[in-house]
């Protein structure tokens, strides 16, 4: 293998081995170096068994230099800092056993693949273009090459690597892999795949394969069915050679179904879990095993800090020379991450696209698998239920490909134990009452025979929402289009921005939309609530997609778990304008991609924003009558027009009359009666025209509305209330009358005279 020498300075030498650079040894000349180095490498390879390295025919050191612009970086944004120089770069342009090139860069820790000898010069110059494009002067400094350096030779005697000759042992394979034929039976409508099932067959049984897909379109099931019938024909193989020559065939599973994070689970040293995958090649190759890996991104974002030192970059070799036949999945997102960031991969595995299924052959496939699941028991199901659930699914459940959807929901129902309460017969109705659990749905939703009408929505809204009338009514709106399934199925159900003053009901209206819309479920809350207001600053565009550690921000987890979900972005023109850029794709394409290619769906989810844009000012600041504010024209002015033109709606919040006050004030007290402390014991409580009068001038302001009216409720009411409960614990079933007492300037508790008083 080849190793290089570096001399910073007279008497110092410094070995490296071009392997990612992760092992080097200093000396004083250049010899110490080396046999430091090599008496590492010899302990590690004796300590962990270490049967294979990266070793190269061929390898040349070459340096040239190429012009880079430091840059100082300010507010996500980059000046230059001085005139651009001429930077010096070391490579060794390195030929491995199958002649394939690649290019390493020493001081900069990365390596290359190069095609063809043709493209080494465009790609090394595109990629000292991108590593320097962030670069400040000291940074460049910092990698500015050594005055000497060379390459030298080390041969190394490695671990003989462990074989088993008998085909009856898999000890490593079994333990981070399953067999796939112990999974469960599959049903594959007929007719409706057999042409991919076909091109799978005759590519698997050549070599390395990859299904490309959407979630749900059925890569698993299709890769599995394939793998039993092999197996099937392995076995009829067996018996035909047992039988005429008594030859012996392996009899183990030859699919066996794992992961990336299964395959180094536990490995904490160096050379193990490349030793563990040496193990795991060898058995499938004395077996003739396939290795099926449900998500190709997995082999490269697992294994080290960068693809090249990942999974995939180890695998790849065996997959090029074929000493290794790999399945794996992954959806068009997630392969054009991994020809980004580990191009040879994708290179290495043919590929066959897997497109969702069409309706008329999803509904044979659900019928084929209600008919087998339900064939042992006693259950029927009524005839409209396929064609009507392909149909539900569809169009509430856009966030995965057909028919992926509708077959969980009836694995799910049929995966039921019988004393679940399932009727002898499956009417539309109850699977209907079962969808609208799973989702949160409403039936008047999604039962075709109730009719919904706007004026009944956009009452039911405004039960929560006083004096926004006209809001409510254009929301209800939005409702009766889903039901109708007429909106774009590649967006959200609906783009919205609320504006109006501040405490008008803008976030009550979301809340009430959350629960009217998703609420049946009664489970988890599906509204989601982002102050954008936090997304303002420098890095805020990671900070709107990432939590902390690097990982998926937890709201885009949530919907990731819940797609039927209402997301709010509380004060959205507050928002970085690279967080506005991240949310065109969301509005337009209903979609959210990451930078490992993972897709989060938000089709099935209403977007809301709310701003107080055009209610800046004194007459339109949460009281009075309507300023007249053409609130659609000033969200025009202030936002971007590709943002605003992927907008449904815009609706605008009115002003609080003096009349809605004291109705919101009611509504808030009336809400009181609820509390524990008084429906366990019977108290029931009344209040004069008085409270509501003061609790109406204090809880509300003009630059905040009816907010501060929670607050106040609580301060001069329930506390009050509560002492007096307290010192009067015999006052059970009664009813009490809350008074406001100008010349205390206090709520006042008497016990009502009322001959209705509770019990």
């Amino acid at each position: 293998m080849p190793i290089l020498i570096s001399q910073p300075q007279p008497g110092v030498a410094v070995a490296q081995l071009l392997d990612g650079l992760s092992h080097q040894a200093v000396g004083i000349s250049t010899e110490q170096a080396m046999r430091l180095l090599k008496r590492s490498l010899i302990r590690e390879v004796k300590k962990y068994r270490i049967s294979s390295l990266a070793t190269w025919r061929d390898a040349t050191l070459h340096q040239k230099s190429f012009w880079v612009q430091p840059v100082v970086i300010d507010n996500d944004r980059r000046y230059p800092a001085g005139p651009r120089v001429s930077l010096p770069v070391r490579y060794v342009e390195l030929v491995d056993g199958r002649d394939q090139i690649y290019c390493m860069l020493p001081d900069f820790g990365e390596i290359l693949y190069v095609p063809e000898q043709g493209l080494l010069k465009t790609i090394l110059s595109e990629t000292i273009r991108s590593l320097t494009a962030t670069l400040s002067p000291r940074q460049i400094h910092r990698l500015w090459p050594v005055k000497t350096s060379e390459l030298r030779w080390m041969r190394l005697t490695l671990a003989e690597p462990r074989r088993f000759r008998s085909g009856k042992y898999v000890r490593v394979l079994s333990t981070v892999a399953e067999p796939m034929t112990d999974r469960r039976s599959l049903t594959i409508a007929s007719g409706s795949r057999d042409d991919i099932l076909e091109r799978l067959h005759e590519t698997i049984s050549k070599g390395s394969c990859l299904a490309v897909g959407e979630t749900g379109v059925g890569k698993s099931t299709l890769i599995a069915a394939v793998a039993r019938d092999m197996q099937t024909q392995r076995r009829a193989e067996r018996k035909t050679l047992k039988e005429t020559s008594k030859a012996q065939v392996p009899t183990l599973p030859m699919f066996w179904l794992s992961s990336g994070g299964r395959l180094i689970a536990g490995m904490r040293y160096l050379g193990q879990w490349q030793q563990r995958l040496e193990s795991v090649i060898a058995e499938l190759a004395d077996i003739d095993g396939v290795l099926v890996i449900e998500n190709l991104l997995d082999l490269v974002s697992v294994g080290g800090r960068e693809p090249r030192d990942s999974l995939a970059a180890f695998l790849l070799p065996y997959l090029r020379s074929g000493s290794l036949r790999l399945v794996a999945e992954a959806t068009p997102t997630e392969l054009d991450a991994c020809r980004r960031l580990l191009p040879a991969l994708v290179d290495a595995l043919p590929s066959i696209h897997v497109a969702p299924m069409q309706a008329e052959h999803e509904v044979t496939l659900l019928k084929t698998t209600l008919s087998n699941r339900l064939q042992s028991t006693e259950l029927q199901f009524a005839p409209e239920i396929p064609e009507y659930l392909s149909r539900l699914c569809r169009q509430f459940q856009r966030h995965h490909a057909p028919p992926g959807p509708a077959m969980r929901f009836i694995q799910e129902l049929t995966g039921r134990r019988r004393n679940q309460n399932q009727p002898r017969l499956w009417t539309m109705r109850w699977v209907l009452e079962q969808f609208s659990r799973r989702t949160g749905l409403p039936l008047t939703l999604i039962d075709d025979a109730k009719t919904l009408s706007k004026d009944d929505v956009a009452a039911e809204l405004a039960l929560d929402v006083l004096g926004q009338d006209s809001a409510c009514a254009e929301l209800a709106g939005t409702i009766t289009r889903i039901k109708s399934a007429v909106q774009d199925p590649q967006r959200p159900f609906g783009c919205i921005l609320f504006c109006g003053p501040t405490g008008v009901g803008k976030t009550q209206l979301a809340k009430s939309l959350a629960k009217y819309l998703f609420g049946a479920a009664d489970e988890k809350t599906p509204l989601i609530r982002l102050d954008m207001s936090e997304y303002s600053g420098a890095s805020a565009g990671f900070r709107f997609l990432n939590d902390s550690e690097g990982n998926s921000a937890g709201w885009i987890q949530q919907i990731r778990s819940r797609p039927l979900s209402i997301v709010l972005l509380d004060e959205i023109e507050k928002a970085s304008s690279v967080v506005f850029d991240i949310l065109l794709s969301v509005l337009d394409e209903g979609r959210l991609t990451d930078r490992l290619g993972r897709v989060t769906s938000f089709r099935n989810a209403v977007i809301l924003m709310t701003s107080n844009i055009g209610a800046r000012s004194s007459t339109a600041l949460g009281f009075g009558d309507d300023a007249g504010i053409d609130y659609v024209g000033e969200v025009r002015k202030a936002f971007r027009p590709e943002f605003f033109n992927r907008l449904d709606s815009v609706i605008a919040f009115s002003p609080l009359s003096r009349e809605i006050i004291r109705k919101i004030t009611e509504k808030e007290l009336s809400d009181l009666r609820g509390r524990e402390g008084l429906q366990r014991y019977g108290r029931q409580i009344r209040w004069t025209d008085a409270l509501v009068d003061q609790l109406a001038q204090v809880g509300f302001q003009s630059k905040l509305g009816a907010r501060p009216l929670q607050r106040a409720i609580e301060t001069l009411i329930v506390a009050p209330l509560s002492k007096w409960l307290v010192e009067h614990g015999q006052a059970h079933a009664q009813l009490l009358l809350l008074d406001w007492s100008a010349e205390h300037d206090a709520m006042r508790v008497e016990l009502s005279r009322d001959d209705g008083l509770a019990g």
